[in-house]
């Protein structure tokens, strides 16, 4: 397939009116990192398969640090997106985070109430009607983004979300460090304590973006030296620190792995090619819709295992292989259609699908001619 140029970003940051090349690479690592882990973890869950040593061990390493990356790239994202007024605020987070948890928290619910011999944990529709304080399963991501993006929002009353050239900069360190602290101190391993810790460290992780992301990202950009030091240090860092003391998802030590690995991925990131041929642009791609793969990937996940279960071919090798190729190809091609379904009616369809506030993409040609579409 041919796939449409695309203009190079202008500045460090990719702060033009382009598209940042860079932080759609972060963020489809991210992406691979989470459908693999979650096709992997459909191993441990179903009857039968092995959830062998190496999976296990891989499954940590993911699991140490691929979350947190996507809070700090979203904080990056927004420091890069710069001052925007509430309305434009609000309907960004309307949009990109609470209706597409409404839409596929409750698709999640359904699809597993009509389907309970099909999956591990049967639900209710009981679920709806908690989902304002309970989010099912992988929702809890926009859930936590919700309240990180409030938080941060709110705190332009009292100017902490200003520029660090403003001053401001020791006053935001102090409340991200406090933020790690209190989070580790109040963690524990029943709900509600366990919820609390994880809010208030996911909105440090967006905060270290927001704050800081735009600096490391600028250094890492000047220099391919300094990027290639910031990957090599990162991984092995964050991977000694994690194999030696296996630290929680929100303990001190187990921050510090999860912001070692994200600079190692937002480096390696940086070091990528500019997407100028197929396989790149495909990519970035899958970066750039990273949303809607997230909300729709476990339903294919899940209907890949029973496909591969009724056809006698489920193994921990079909499945994992499967599930991670199908899990991020399929929901693109849906997320691909939707767009070309938007370029042809004009109208948002991503949007109330709950799949984001993109109308079009910067890396296929399915929307180039709905250059009049809402972007």
């Amino acid at each position: 397939m041919q796939l449409a140029p695309t203009r190079d970003d202008t500045s460090v940051l990719g702060t033009s009116a382009t598209r940042s090349a860079w932080l759609d690479y972060a963020k489809a690592i991210g992406m691979v990192l989470v459908v693999f882990g979650h096709a992997s973890r459909s191993v441990e869950r179903t009857d039968g398969l092995v959830w062998s040593e190496a999976l296990r061990f891989t499954d940590g390493i993911i699991y140490a640090f691929h979350m947190p990356l996507f809070f700090i790239l979203a904080g990056v994202a927004s420091a890069l997106a710069g001052s925007r007024s509430w309305q434009d605020e609000a309907r960004a987070v309307g949009f990109g985070i609470v209706l597409p948890y409404i839409v596929w928290s409750i698709l999640w619910i359904v699809g597993k109430s009509a389907f309970p011999g099909s999956v591990n944990t049967p639900m209710t529709l009981d679920a709806v009607l908690q989902l304002l304080w309970e989010p099912v399963e992988h929702m809890w991501f926009l859930y936590h983004l919700f309240v990180a993006r409030v938080v941060w929002l709110l705190l332009d009353v009292t100017g902490l979300r200003t520029a660090p050239a403003s001053g401001t900069l020791p006053l935001q360190a102090m409340l991200i460090a406090g933020a790690f602290v209190s989070a580790a101190a109040v963690y524990g391993d029943t709900h509600p304590w366990l919820m609390i810790g994880a809010l208030i460290c996911n909105t440090a992780m967006f905060g270290i973006g927001l704050v800081f992301g735009p600096a490391i990202v600028g250094a890492v950009m000047e220099s391919r030296r300094t990027a290639g030091a910031t990957v090599l240090a990162g991984s092995v860092g964050g991977f000694v620190l994690w194999n030696a003391f296996r630290p929680g998802d929100t303990s001190l030590m187990g921050d510090a792995v999860a912001i070692l690995g994200s600079m190692a991925v937002i480096a390696l990131a940086v070091l990528l090619p500019k997407p100028r041929g197929a396989v790149l642009r495909a990519f970035a791609f899958i970066g750039e819709i990273s949303l809607a793969i997230y909300v729709m990937h476990p339903f294919v996940i899940g209907a890949t295992r029973k496909a591969l279960e009724l056809t006698g071919v489920l193994s921990e090798t079909s499945l994992v292989v499967s599930a991670t190729i199908l899990g991020l190809a399929l929901p693109a091609i849906a997320y691909a259609a939707v767009l070309s379904a938007t370029a042809t009616t004009g109208l948002a369809l991503s949007k109330w699908m709950g799949l984001g506030a993109r109308t079009r993409s910067h890396y296929i040609p399915l929307v180039l001619a709905a250059r009049s579409a809402p972007a």
